[in-house]
């Protein structure tokens, strides 16, 4: 990695933080490898930043001497520097209330929430009080109590947690057959730190838990939801940052990062309307590009249903004219024309291997 990259006198101890992570490829080194970036930038500093980065690494060096982090387990040094970020950087935002209801009520169709999502995670984590449901699995119950249409949820891919150090974790995931890497670690009671945690996620219909019973959500996102917009907002990571910027109007303006999720979402069929300016469309329209090859040929050619797949081979076509990145009449010449803007992937003839996912996703 070039120290160059990092442009000390532009960026933020926090940004150091934050890009650290991204380059480290093994995540036991990341600490270390942190400490060694601000250092080599205190010769770059003014003498007030100078003095911030080393009593940020002599932070560092307390917290990991008090909660005996080691470089042994990547799970519990994620943890760790995330905990750290949040002490060091963190930055208070607005109180949202909660609003709740009881899950076991929660039904369509006849089929309550609890069996639909039983062929894909153990009911019994409904009511554990050291785990809580997040994402798409707790999206799709709020989608159930605002009376919305759920087949875009369905089937579920991966269950999101976020579960407290006072369980056993390993033992708590192996029981209700979840993935760790998706999981939130946080440290106490998860009740009273889920409304921190889930106002502040990136996009407003995913602001829902579903934890001791119950279905937490509040106003904004349950609202969103019965309109079908997809609001993404400049959420408050200290971490990895935001992926946008509040305006002074009150609108936020979406990163490239933040505008290609909201998209993804919209594609996918999460939501009605992406909540998004005119200026952001006008960005990205023409710099979107090897994205649309990356949703069709990841999100959108894997889906088993027929029908539904051909649908959303329309979609995707339809909803790249209206922003315009294209002005083809159909997706077939979309696609033609994708192709030839990016020739590395016209070797793409639906063989396994032709199309290399993980590059393009990269």
């Amino acid at each position: 990695m070039k120290e160059a990259s990092l442009s000390p006198d532009k960026r933020t101890l926090s940004d150091t933080l934050r890009d650290a992570a991204k380059v480290e490829t093994t995540l036991s080194n990341l600490p270390l490898r942190y400490a060694e970036i601000v250092r080599s930038q205190t010769t770059h500093l003014d003498s007030e930043l100078r003095r911030q980065a080393i009593e940020l690494i002599r932070k560092w060096i307390d917290y990991a001497e008090q909660h005996n982090v080691s470089d042994a387990d990547p799970f519990s040094v994620r943890y760790h520097i995330t905990r750290f970020a949040e002490e060091a950087f963190w930055k208070k935002h607005e109180q949202i209330l909660l609003q709740e209801a009881d899950i076991t009520g929660v039904s369509c169709g006849g089929k309550l929430y609890r069996e639909l999502i039983s062929p894909f995670v153990s009911s019994e984590i409904l009511n554990d009080k050291n785990v809580a449901v997040i994402g798409g699995t707790a999206r799709l119950a709020l989608k159930m109590y605002a009376g919305i249409e759920i087949q875009d949820e369905l089937p579920i891919n991966d269950v999101d947690i976020v579960i407290s150090t006072d369980a056993d974790i390993p033992k708590k995931t192996h029981q209700y057959n979840v993935d760790l890497s998706g999981a939130k670690i946080i440290d106490g009671d998860v009740g009273a730190t889920l409304p921190s945690i889930i106002t502040n996620f990136d996009c407003t219909m995913n602001q829902v838990a579903v934890y001791n019973g119950k279905l937490l959500f509040p106003d904004r996102a349950l609202q969103d939801i019965k309109e079908g917009n997809i609001r993404l907002i400049a959420k408050n990571d200290p971490l990895f940052g935001s992926e946008g910027v509040v305006m002074p109007d009150g609108n936020v303006y979406l990163n490239r990062n933040g505008f290609y999720r909201g998209l993804s979402f919209l594609l996918r069929g999460k939501g009605k309307q992406l909540i998004v300016s005119e200026e952001n469309i006008e960005a990205e329209k023409t710099n979107i590009g090897r994205y649309w090859l990356v949703m069709l040929f990841v999100k959108i050619l894997p889906m088993k249903d027929e029908t539904a797949r051909r649908n959303a081979i329309a979609h995707w076509h339809d909803i790249a004219c209206r922003i315009g990145s294209t002005q083809t009449e159909n997706p077939e010449l979309f696609l033609k024309e994708l192709m030839v803007q990016y020739p590395e992937t016209r070797s793409y003839s639906g063989a396994e291997g032709a199309y290399d996912v993980n590059a393009q996703v990269r």
